[in-house]
């Protein structure tokens, strides 16, 4: 079996995922329906890869000693002078490691990765009557993966939150027809010119609420779980659950921690539209898109270095501030 596996590739199986769902539909009066389901997928044996040429963790007992420069014994061997194991000298740690004469080895498209995605979605939708409608749709969910090693001499990968997890989104949209003007429910039999500028008037919107990615922290340590988190730019969480992990040791911290996210998305579209009718078969409509409408900011995710200066600030923005569009279209 050991020269086979030195001779070829081992037969791995085909990465599976599997996808299931269960809903139930409702018609409700006022031409409302409801669509509620439960939708979830399970993936196994999803590529990764992992660090094959690390020191034994039993060694992390030597600490600083890892770094000591010793004689080089692949000194002459390795002549290609961009490596590190040209030099006459080399550090305890590469000496240590299973394939010493290798800086770096990493084993590829490993079969081992899993992921787990569970959800309840929520659709409501109203159909167009007396001139509106509108659609809600309402996801709480919960993403996990295993696709990485926490250590790299872990046995098996760590099981985490995934940075694609987004618990909540909700979004609202709709349309609305204005009942100004001719054959509307006001201004019907008002003057002729009062009804072409108050008529034709209609107003879209789509409005997104999301939560967002839990914060990964680095080489650092958690003290306790706090519950005053200031939430502001200069401090979004409180630092003081952080410490800085002890070199040579193994990190007992998750790679992201769930219970801390960045600010979520708080956006608002809006649309309005004015037709005017120029001729029997000539249209013209005039558009105001406003992106971002309310001028909300989003800050980005706050710096989670625990030994920087800023740790816990944040210090930019996504997504962008208002943006207005005019348009005028004619349509025949």
């Amino acid at each position: 079996a050991g020269a086979i596996g030195r001779e070829r590739v081992p037969d791995f199986l085909h990465g599976m995922a599997q996808q299931y769902s269960m809903g139930f539909q409702f018609v409700l009066p006022w031409q409302v329906s409801v669509d509620a389901s439960y939708v979830g997928n399970d993936s196994q044996r999803i590529t990764i890869t992992r660090n094959v040429n690390q020191s034994a963790d039993r060694f992390l007992e030597l600490k600083t000693r890892l770094n000591a420069r010793v004689a080089n014994p692949f000194f002459g061997v390795i002549t290609d002078t961009t490596s590190a194991l040209s030099q006459p000298t080399t550090t305890v740690q590469q000496l240590l490691r299973p394939f010493p004469h290798f800086t770096g080895l990493t084993q590829a498209v490993l079969p081992f990765g899993r992921s787990a995605y569970h959800s309840f979605q929520l659709q409501v939708n109203k159909r167009m009557s007396q001139g509106l409608y509108f659609g809600l749709a309402y996801t709480v969910s919960k993403f996990l993966e295993a696709t990485s090693y926490l250590n790299p001499n872990d046995a098996r990968p760590e099981r985490v939150i995934s940075d694609s997890d987004r618990p909540q989104r909700f979004v609202l949209h709709g349309l609305y027809d204005l009942p100004f003007g001719p054959g509307k429910r006001y201004l019907s039999g008002a003057h002729p010119l009062l009804q072409r500028l108050a008529g034709g008037w209609q107003v879209n919107w789509v409005v997104t609420y999301q939560s967002m990615q839990a914060l990964p922290f680095a080489d650092a340590i958690r003290l306790r779980r706090s519950e005053s988190n200031p939430r502001t730019v200069d401090q979004w969480f409180d630092i003081s659950q952080f410490a800085p992990q002890e070199p040579f040791t193994l990190r007992v911290l998750s790679s992201r921690v769930a219970d801390l996210r960045a600010q979520g998305i708080r956006k608002w579209d809006l649309t309005l539209m004015k037709k005017i009718q120029l001729a029997e078969r000539l249209e013209m409509r005039l558009l105001g898109e406003f992106y971002n409408a309310f001028n909300t900011t989003h800050f980005a995710a706050p710096n989670t270095t625990v030994t920087s200066r800023s740790f816990g600030q944040i210090t930019s923005t996504f997504l962008g501030p208002r943006e207005i569009q005019l348009a005028m279209r004619l349509q025949w």
